[in-house]
């Protein structure tokens, strides 16, 4: 967990310290909040997600997925494939803005917690693995300048020591 933590620090780094020239008053910026639905991205199959503003054009994101399938196979990070009959997923990402007006590239990167519980009464084969994934973001963000209907769409790699994976990710969220 520690080296997954030294490799996000330079892209926290710069998030946290660039300077946006195109940046919007603090005021305006510095209280937003935005609730978001995202499919396919950073979450797994879905997440639900809520974004606050931290400085003007960045945001930290806080999500929950949590799914139940009865009995579905799971490639964990070791390569193996197997049984698993719920998954928690919480991304926690900063992200930075960049652009004009409603429309932004997004950068940003975080860590994934993922708890994969087995409740089957099999107790030589019940596990519960809990794995911690580095991810990214770069993508395309439509944000209007006041409150309103938020779009996003980007690449969301998500990555450990000994994998990577990436995903797409779309999402439909509401800035207030």
């Amino acid at each position: 967990m520690e080296k997954l933590l030294l490799l996000l620090m330079p892209v926290l780094f710069f998030i946290l310290v660039t300077d946006d020239v195109q940046a919007q008053s603090v005021t305006s910026e510095a209280q937003e909040h935005h609730l978001f639905l995202e499919l396919s991205g950073s979450g797994g199959l879905y997440s639900v997600n809520y974004e606050r503003a931290v400085k003007p054009l960045t945001y930290l994101r806080v999500g929950a997925s949590y799914l139940y399938a009865g009995n579905f196979e799971v490639q964990f990070p070791d390569g193996e494939f197997r049984r698993s009959t719920h998954a928690l997923t919480l991304p926690v990402f900063l992200s930075r803005l960049i652009g004009k007006k409603n429309h932004y590239l997004e950068l940003g990167a975080g860590v994934i917690p993922n708890v994969f519980l087995d409740d089957r009464d099999v107790s030589s084969d019940t596990r519960n693995e809990f794995y911690l994934y580095g991810g990214l973001v770069a993508g395309y963000r439509y944000q209007p300048a006041q409150r309103g209907i938020t779009l996003r769409a980007g690449f969301t790699p998500w990555f450990t020591f000994d994998a990577l994976s990436s995903s797409f990710g779309l999402s439909i969220g509401y800035r207030f």
